[in-house]
């Protein structure tokens, strides 16, 4: 819907291959935003869906592969250029094939910029070390917990990302102890 749920996040809903309006190639979210933090990082985020194919009657999901062919990509990959750090918002698995996929074309398009991936799809607790630059972290299910990501970056040098990662309880408590 042109006013519901959508719409109401004013460009910050991110989704390259979920398509609204297939027969236009309308995305339901964004294929890509940028975004600079409050300490004046650039981010460019990116956000996938896993190779559905149960979607509405007016909806498409495209399958990752095909999705990284549009020209999208190829736009964000350069603007990535002057990125301090790409995100993957994925409802994907980490050992998905299709995070790979997701991971490999990043990687083609710029060998060492820093690339977290945000997956879930398996409802387990899994981090994962793709290379010195790239990591893949899934917070569980049901918010039984919370990943917490401490990240830095850097445009230099060979490893330019350095994360810290731990699994908080979501307790009251332990939420009360984040604020």
């Amino acid at each position: 819907e042109d006013d519901g749920f959508i719409p109401s996040w004013h460009g910050r809903y991110v989704a390259a291959n979920s398509l609204f309006r297939p027969e236009n190639d309308t995305t339901m979210g964004a294929p890509f935003r940028l975004m600079t933090t409050e300490t004046g990082a650039k981010v460019l985020v990116l956000g996938f869906l896993f190779d559905f194919d149960h979607n509405a009657n007016n909806t498409v999901v495209e399958h990752v592969s095909a999705s990284l062919q549009h020209p999208y990509f190829k736009e964000a990959m350069a603007l990535a250029e002057d990125c301090d750090l790409v995100v993957v918002t994925a409802h994907i698995d980490t050992n998905q094939p299709e995070m790979v996929e997701i991971y490999t074309a990043v990687r083609n398009a710029h060998a060492t910029i820093p690339l977290l991936m945000l997956a879930g799809h398996a409802h387990m607790k899994k981090y994962k070390v793709f290379d010195e630059n790239a990591i893949a972290m899934e917070s569980g299910r049901y918010f039984e917990v919370l990943g917490l990501l401490n990240v830095h970056t850097t445009r230099s040098g060979t490893q330019r990302l350095q994360v810290e990662h731990k699994w908080i309880k979501c307790t009251k408590s332990n939420l009360v102890d984040l604020a």
